[in-house]
C-alpha cells in the first residue's frame, strides 16, 4: 500500500473550490466519458451552479441524443461542436459556471477540435478567459500497463491535468488506476463504478485508491 500511494497521487475533485471552469473528458472511445460528463454536471447543478454540456462526438451513433437528454434531465444548456471554431463559441455562448465537454473517442489531431483544450492553446483564446482550465484522461480501472502506455501516447499531447478512472466495478483487479497514474504521471482526480447519475462517482482520495486496488485483509484473531 506505501509502495502503491508513492505512484498514485490524487488531484482535488475537479468541481472543488469557485470559479468558473472548463471540463473537458478525453480518452478513447468506451470508457465512458459521457457518463462520466454527466454525473460531473449533475453534482454541479446540486451544488447550485449552472452548467452547459458541449457533445463533440457527432459522428458515433446516438452519442448526441444520449448528451442531450442528459442536459434536459439535468437542466444543463447544450451544445454541439464539430471543430476548434464551434467548440470555442460553444463555451463563449455559454455563459455558465460549468462547461463540460465530452470529447470523441478517437486519438486527437493536433490541428482538431481537441487541441483547444492544451495547455498552451486554451489560455490564447478569448473565448476561454475566466475560465479555469480541467483535461481529464478518462481510462477504465481494468486496464493493463501496455494499453495504458498507449493511450497516454495518444492523448498525452492533450496535456490531461488529471486522471478519471472509471468502471470500477467492472473489475476484480483495478490495476489500471496504477498503470494510468504511471504511464501519464499525472494524479487521479474522479473514481467512477457504475452507472447511476449522479451516484457512482466520486473524489479520489488516497484511501479510497488504496481501498480499491490493495484492500485490507482482514486479520483473524484466534481465542486461546
Amino acid at each position: 500500500r506505501d509502495a502503491i500511494a508513492e505512484v498514485v497521487r490524487v488531484a482535488a475533485w475537479p468541481l472543488a473550490n469557485e470559479g468558473r471552469r472548463v471540463i473537458a473528458l478525453v480518452g478513447p472511445t468506451g470508457v465512458g466519458k459521457t457518463t462520466t460528463a454527466a454525473k460531473l454536471a449533475a453534482h454541479a447543478r446540486r451544488d447550485g451552479r449552472s452548467v452547459s454540456l458541449v457533445a463533440c462526438d457527432l459522428h458515433r451513433v446516438g452519442a448526441v441524443d444520449q448528451i442531450r437528454r442528459y442536459a434536459e434531465l439535468i437542466g444543463a444548456r447544450f451544445f454541439t461542436a464539430r471543430d476548434r471554431i464551434e467548440l470555442l463559441r460553444a463555451i463563449e455562448a455559454a455563459g455558465t459556471d460549468v462547461v463540460i465537454v465530452d470529447t470523441a473517442g478517437r486519438a486527437p489531431r493536433m490541428d482538431g477540435l481537441e487541441s483547444t483544450l492544451t495547455a498552451d492553446n486554451f489560455s490564447k483564446h478569448p473565448e476561454t478567459k475566466g475560465y479555469a482550465r480541467h483535461v481529464l484522461l478518462c481510462v477504465p480501472a481494468s486496464m493493463r500497463a501496455g494499453d495504458a502506455a498507449r493511450v497516454v501516447r495518444s492523448y498525452g499531447p492533450l496535456t490531461p491535468t488529471a486522471i478519471a478512472i472509471t468502471k470500477i466495478d467492472e473489475t476484480e483487479t483495478p490495476a489500471g488506476i496504477v498503470h494510468a497514474a504511471a504511464a501519464a504521471k499525472r494524479p487521479v482526480s474522479v473514481l467512477c463504478f457504475g452507472q447511476r447519475v449522479p451516484e457512482d462517482i466520486a473524489p479520489a482520495t488516497s484511501a479510497a485508491v488504496l481501498d480499491h486496488v490493495a484492500p485490507r485483509t482482514p486479520t483473524t484473531v484466534t481465542a486461546s
